[in-house]
């Protein structure tokens, strides 16, 4: 959204230039030549801009508390409120649950239920796979977790940098596991 100072400058460009909306554009780096036009045509029928957006909401506060008492009463499905009544939008009826009711429930978009591991147990994570036999799935599934979520967790503990390889032995020195904790504690 553009101020109004944004937009009398540019259309104030845009009737210099001659009309030319690619000129004005290039120079400001804004608006599109279709708003930059509708703003011209409101200065020329006006002689001046509006102020400020006056968005008046599109449902009525009846309307809203109808729908949130249909979803209330009909098993708490946002997707059959707004079928049985035509109305709104899922994502406005999705921002009115979310007012009316902030503590409900968020469901993940995947699918499958979010866990919150705790930072020790995302170390320790870190700390197996840097220092792995076998693979990062492997890890990955004896932590729980997926084997994108081990190297995310990586990087926010090492930070950008990749850490250095590990030797491959049969077993890990448990010096090499002491210098891998004390880089990441060092790191933080």
């Amino acid at each position: 959204m553009y101020s109004y100072e944004e937009r009398k400058k540019a259309v104030e460009l845009y009737i210099q230039y001659g009309y030319r909306a690619a000129a004005v554009i290039r120079e400001l780096g804004y608006p599109d030549r279709h708003t930059l036009k509708r703003w011209a045509r409101e200065y020329e029928e006006d002689r001046d801009l509006h102020q400020r957006y006056r968005c008046a909401g599109k449902y009525s506060k009846e309307q809203k508390e109808a729908a949130l008492k249909h979803y209330a009463e009909h098993g708490r499905c946002a997707a059959q409120t707004t079928k049985a009544l035509g109305y709104p939008s899922p994502t406005v009826f999705r921002r009115w649950l979310n007012e009316t009711f902030p503590d409900r429930e968020k469901r993940c978009v995947s699918g499958k239920a979010m866990v919150e591991y705790p930072q020790k147990e995302k170390k320790q994570a870190v700390i197996d796979l840097c220092a792995r036999q076998g693979s990062a799935q492997e890890v990955a599934a004896a932590h729980g977790a997926s084997r994108v979520s081990l190297y995310k967790w990586k990087k926010q503990l090492l930070g950008e940098e990749r850490c250095s390889a590990m030797p491959k032995r049969k077993n890990p020195a448990s010096e090499d596991v002491a210098a891998l904790e004390k880089r990441i504690e060092d790191l933080q």
